[in-house]
């Protein structure tokens, strides 16, 4: 058997995630914690549905691995847009975000316009 078609996160990545038992919120969850860069580290990200958007808040090292948690979760059923209003942080602090941060840390909800990381 191939071991890509056997990886059972490789697939679900090419493919729409078809889990009907849990909401698309827990069906991403289940998708970070079983990939290999975000395994351990799922519960870091604040993830919720509003209006068929999924809205992403955490922090990641590096702007990759931004972009590979936005690959990861675009296959998760019920989701028709990602939101990703995750910070990347370094080793030498905040890159462009501090004032995005600052603004979020204020507000209570999640689901409002972004302005700007609508991908």
């Amino acid at each position: 058997m191939n071991a890509i078609a056997a990886d059972p996160v490789r697939k679900a990545t090419r493919n729409r995630v078809d889990q009907p038992r849990l909401a698309p919120t827990g069906a991403a969850r289940e998708l970070l914690a079983n990939h290999p860069h975000f395994r351990g580290r799922a519960d870091r990200f604040r993830l919720e549905l509003c209006d068929g958007a999924l809205v992403v808040e955490g922090v990641v090292p590096s702007f990759y691995l931004k972009q590979l948690l936005q690959q990861v979760l675009r296959n998760v059923r019920g989701v028709r847009q990602i939101q990703n209003r995750v910070a990347v942080v370094n080793a030498y602090g905040l890159s462009s975000h501090d004032s995005r941060l600052a603004a979020q840390s204020e507000t209570t909800g999640t689901c409002q316009p972004s302005a700007g990381n609508t991908d």
